[in-house]
């Protein structure tokens, strides 16, 4: 599951992976997250990997897409939306997982997702977080 962060300003959090991480080591991505662990829903596990990767105890995540199927890899994905207010300078990092983060502008991240990079933001996403904001916190 991945969880995109959104401060209340409008900027993003991106977190960088651990140089010790199998697969695209040092490399920034949009979104906190992890595997499903068998038995436990997606909202929970969302929860659990956005508290563990950043110390966010977010008040509430709101889904961005349903389950997606991925075949090639064999496994099963959703996307979760948090907006928060928390002090940009709290995140906690999770040793092994991450080793830093940044909280980049909209713009910024749009630049960077057309790139080979993992930090990716589309349009359909942004329109879909509008959405959320109007209808939860009248915000857009």
């Amino acid at each position: 599951m991945n969880i995109i962060v959104q401060h209340v300003d409008g900027d993003y959090l991106i977190m960088k992976r651990s140089d010790d991480k199998e697969s695209r080591a040092g490399e920034y991505e949009l979104t906190a997250g992890g595997n499903k662990i068998k038995g436990v829903d997606f909202s929970e596990g969302a929860w659990r990997e956005l508290y563990e990767e950043t110390g966010i105890k977010a008040d509430a995540l709101y889904e961005l897409t349903p389950v997606i199927i991925r075949e090639e890899k064999r496994y099963l994905q959703k996307s979760f939306f948090c907006l928060t207010n928390i002090d940009k300078n709290s995140i906690q990092l999770q040793a092994g997982e991450t080793q830093g983060f940044q909280w980049l502008s909209e713009d910024e991240v749009l630049a960077i997702s057309n790139t080979d990079s993992l930090v990716r933001l589309t349009n359909e996403v942004i329109e879909r977080m509008k959405e959320i904001k109007l209808k939860h916190f009248k915000l857009t």
